[in-house]
Order: C-alpha cells, then sequence, then structure tokens
C-alpha cells in the first residue's frame, strides 16, 4: 500500500505558505455584497447569539459557528472573516497535498500542486466547500488503501461533519464513499460489503452528532432544516442553473483574446472532468484488481469527483466549478505516476502539470478579486467598512455608501433597513440586522410568504430600502419584479424615490412615505 511520501509538517508548511499567499494577495480587494455578504452577515448574526437557518437564512450551522469562532481572534470585521476563510484554504489545500503525496512527487510538483490548488480556491468566500471536497479525496483514499471497521468509521466521521458544512456535502457523501465499498468489494478486496457500510453509517452518526443534540434539544432546530430541505423540492432544485459553457458554443465567445481564451478554457475543463472520472472508473471496472490496488488515490479521485460533479453543473459557471473541481486537480496531478507511462516517462508528467498550470492561469486566476482590479478599465475606489479600508470596484464601492447613508438618514435605530434582492452585505456593512429571515430573495416564495414579509416589514418600521431591479442572469423571470410582484408592488406605491448621483444602474433607492 502507498503510503505518505511527504511528512505531516512538510504538507503543513506548505499548505500554510499556500493559504498565507491566497489572504494577503488579495484581501483588502473587492468584496462580493450577495454570497460573501450572506455569509458575512450570518457571522455576524451567529456572534450576536443568533442560530444559523432557525432565527435567519443561512448555509448549514457548522461554518457559521466556526468562523464565529475564529472571529474572536480575527476580528468581526470583512478582513477578519476572509483570515477565518484563510484557516479552511489552509486546511483545503493541507489535505490535497497528503493525498498528492502519495504518488512520490517531486519537490517542484509538490509546491507547485500547493500553489495551483490555492489559486483554485474561489470565490474566497466559498473555501470551506473547497476544503471539504479535497479532504473527502484524502479520506476516500485512505479507504481505498486499508479498507477495514476503523477506515470506514473514519470516513463515516468526516462524512457527518462535512454534513454539518454544508446538506450537498452529505448527500455527495453518501454517494462517494459507498460507491468506494462497492468498488472494494466487487474487484475482490473485501470481502463483506454491509459491515463496512454499517461502520461507515455509524461514524456518519457521530460525525453528525452536534446536529442530531440540536435537533434533538434545541427548540426549532429541526424545523428550520426540514423548512430548508422542503424549500429545495419546492424550488425544484439546489440553484438557479446556467448553460453548460462547451467550449465549441459560440454563445461563449464574443470578448478579446483573453476573454475568448478564459471562456475556452473553461468550457474545456468542464468536458474533462466527467471524462477523466468515467476513463478512470472504466478502467477499475474492466482491469483486474491489481489496478485498484495499486491506484487507490485514483480511484478515490473518481469517487468523489462524480458526486460532486453535481454541484459543478447545477449552475454551471466558474464559481461552482472552482468550488467541485479538487478531485479532479488532485486526478490530473496523479495520473501520470499512477498509470506509469514507460513510453512517456517524465514527458507525461511535465504535459500534465503544464495543461494545470494553463488552465489554472487562464480559467482562475485572472478571475480573482485582485486580476480584475488590475485589468479593471476604471480605477478601484478606496472605501471604509467597519474600520477597515478596501480597495472596491466603482458599482459595490457606491452601494456600500449608499447602505451607510442609509444608516444616518434613519430618525431612529428603530427603523428597519432593506436590502434587495442580492445584497445580504450591505446589513454588515449599515451595522443592521435584516428585517426579514429572507436576505436572499432567489426563488418565488408564494403570495402569502408575500403578505408576511409585507405585514413584517410594516411592524419593523422599514423607513428606507435599497433595491436592485437588474434581472438575474439577464432573464426578466429571475428579476426582484418577477419573483417578488406583491413585495415590489408595496414597496412601490408606499415608497419614493431618492436620486443618488453614483447608484449602480438598476439600483434605487425608496424611502417611506409618510402617513404609510
Amino acid at each position: 500500500m502507498q503510503r505518505e511520501s511527504a511528512p505531516l509538517f512538510a504538507a503543513a508548511l506548505c499548505a500554510a505558505i499556500c493559504a498565507a499567499a491566497w489572504f494577503f494577495v488579495q484581501a483588502g480587494t473587492g468584496i462580493n455584497l450577495a454570497d460573501e455578504g450572506y455569509l458575512w452577515y450570518g457571522v455576524l448574526r451567529t456572534v450576536a447569539g443568533e442560530m444559523p437557518l432557525r432565527d435567519f437564512q443561512a448555509y448549514e450551522p457548522g461554518r457559521y459557528y466556526i468562523l464565529a469562532g475564529l472571529s474572536a481572534f480575527f476580528g468581526q470585521g470583512l478582513l477578519g472573516l476572509r483570515a477565518g476563510l484563510a484557516f479552511f484554504a489552509f486546511v483545503g489545500v493541507f489535505f490535497a497535498l497528503l493525498a498528492f503525496a502519495r504518488t512520490r512527487p517531486p519537490f517542484f510538483a509538490f509546491v507547485l500542486f500547493g500553489l495551483v490548488c490555492a489559486a483554485w480556491i474561489y470565490p474566497r468566500h466559498k473555501a470551506v466547500d473547497w476544503a471539504v471536497a479535497a479532504a473527502a479525496v484524502y479520506f476516500a483514499a485512505r479507504l481505498m488503501e486499508r479498507p477495514g471497521v476503523r477506515a470506514s468509521l473514519v470516513a463515516g466521521v468526516f462524512t457527518g461533519i462535512a454534513g454539518l458544512m454544508g446538506a450537498n456535502h452529505l448527500l455527495y457523501g453518501f454517494i462517494a464513499f459507498p460507491l468506494a465499498l462497492v468498488l472494494l468489494r466487487a474487484k475482490g478486496l473485501t470481502q463483506q460489503l454491509l459491515r463496512p457500510l454499517v461502520w461507515w453509517f455509524a461514524g456518519v452518526i457521530l460525525g453528525y452528532g452536534p446536529g442530531l443534540f440540536a435537533f434533538a434539544f434545541v427548540p426549532g432546530a429541526f424545523d428550520s432544516v426540514a423548512d430548508a430541505v422542503a424549500g429545495l423540492f419546492r424550488q425544484g432544485g439546489t440553484n438557479l442553473s446556467l448553460p453548460v459553457p462547451w467550449f465549441w458554443r459560440p454563445q461563449i465567445y464574443g470578448g478579446d483574446f483573453i476573454a475568448n481564451a478564459v471562456a475556452a478554457t473553461t468550457g474545456l475543463v468542464f468536458l474533462l472532468m466527467p471524462l477523466f472520472y468515467g476513463a478512470i472508473l472504466l478502467k477499475i471496472v474492466i482491469s483486474k484488481k491489481d489496478f485498484l490496488l495499486s491506484n487507490p488515490l485514483l480511484a478515490a479521485c473518481a469517487c468523489v469527483g462524480i458526486a460532486y460533479l453535481h454541484h459543478a453543473f447545477a449552475r454551471a459557471d466558474i464559481e461552482h466549478l472552482a468550488q467541485a473541481i479538487a478531485p479532479f486537480l488532485i486526478g490530473m496531478a496523479a495520473a501520470p505516476a499512477a498509470f506509469n507511462w514507460a513510453c512517456l516517462g517524465r514527458k507525461a508528467l511535465w504535459g500534465a502539470w503544464a495543461f494545470l498550470a494553463i488552465a489554472t492561469m487562464l480559467a482562475i486566476v485572472l478571475a480573482h478579486p485582485t486580476a480584475l482590479r488590475l485589468r479593471a478599465e476604471i480605477p478601484w475606489q478606496q472605501v471604509e467598512i467597519a474600520g477597515e479600508s478596501l480597495v472596491l470596484a466603482p458599482d459595490d464601492a457606491a452601494l456600500v455608501r449608499a447602505a451607510k447613508q442609509m444608516a444616518l438618514l434613519r430618525q431612529s435605530k428603530d427603523e428597519a433597513l432593506l436590502f434587495a434582492p442580492f445584497w445580504p452585505g450591505l446589513y454588515a456593512v449599515a451595522g443592521v440586522a435584516s428585517p426579514l429571515y429572507t436576505t436572499y430573495f432567489l426563488f418565488p416564495p408564494g403570495e402569502r410568504a408575500e403578505k408576511e414579509m409585507i405585514s413584517t416589514l410594516k411592524e419593523k418600521n422599514l423607513s428606507l430600502a435599497l433595491v436592485g431591479l437588474t434581472a438575474l442572469d439577464g432573464r426578466e423571470d429571475r428579476s426582484f419584479m418577477a419573483t417578488h410582484p406583491i413585495l415590489w408592488k408595496y414597496l412601490d406605491e408606499n415608497f419614493m424615490r431618492i436620486e443618488l448621483a453614483d447608484l449602480p444602474q438598476g439600483a434605487q433607492m425608496l424611502q417611506g412615505i409618510p402617513d404609510h
């Protein structure tokens, strides 16, 4: 069986350097008022004593409690949040390196792979999800190497903990690890299937223990999760879909040379990921057990990667591709050594690494905030948020200034502010709590739910609102007016527009009309 060729210290040191670089290169640049703001606001509410999902719209609670704990060291500002996310970046790169070390890579490849992984941790507020996917490959490889009670139990514990970070990770774990056990049994590397599955499931229960405890003893905890799951079934999916940017589709082109190269590379990676996993699984099925026995890491990449394809393709953009790409990166880096292509020798290694380096540079590095700032035609602006200085794109800077101005325009702190549909980060900027449970107005909630929102806004004495009317993905059916027509009608009829010179196109500031 293969063992780690690099000591834990080497992997930890390399991961720490990569995570530090990942943080410092982009810490004070840019802001994502939608998804990053969603996380930041949730962490602040958690610090304030509220419970994710139960008390405010959120992901699964695990990431919030960890980041809230880390905020005691790094602070509660946006830079503090990003420092906490750098911890998860460290964890992700660490597990990716531990998995890759099984191929006994040369030193340059070990270090370069850490940098490639760090570059693909994008967007930065999704470092948690990237870390879980990378760790899943490591624990799956351990299971494939030493199948037995202990490895099955440990893999199950990891799956349960991953479920606390996100329900999707729990689902993917329920695909990846049983698939690994099935392959081991099918190729005759284990004598039983039911027993390791039982031990794996027991581990899941242990790992998910804090969640089960909350379901049993924290009022409203189970109902909030049940409502969130029911909402997924009502909306018919986990995300708003986008067409896959296959590199042969002319619709993805139309920019300058660099933009077209980025589009082509991204489309190519979308194609190669499923083909790569499928080729590995086919090779396992048609080969004797020796292939699986000698290449547990590749098998682990395929099992985990197949499960995470759902995340990449559910909303086929570069952000979701990056969150699901860890198994592909590890597998591509490991493939030359695993297949032992004697006829190609070092050419196979250099070819794989050339592809990874070029794909990383074109598909993801140019998407990072620092690269966007350097390539921007209009200079980015220095803005202060909660005592921290950041450099933001002009539209984001304008929204931040508007939110801070709204906080000053209130006649009383009892007056509520509303930011919709995709700017929950502005609540954190303004230092106020959302008047509604919903902070991300993505899916149509239904007539009854909209009327309840209006009643709540009246009770909370809503005085000012900042509303974006631009259609998401360029589709009018995904605009705020289309998804929340009753709520928008209420705001349009009972609030008057305030003119601000630098508000982004499609954004409107509204102030309550007296006696309404």
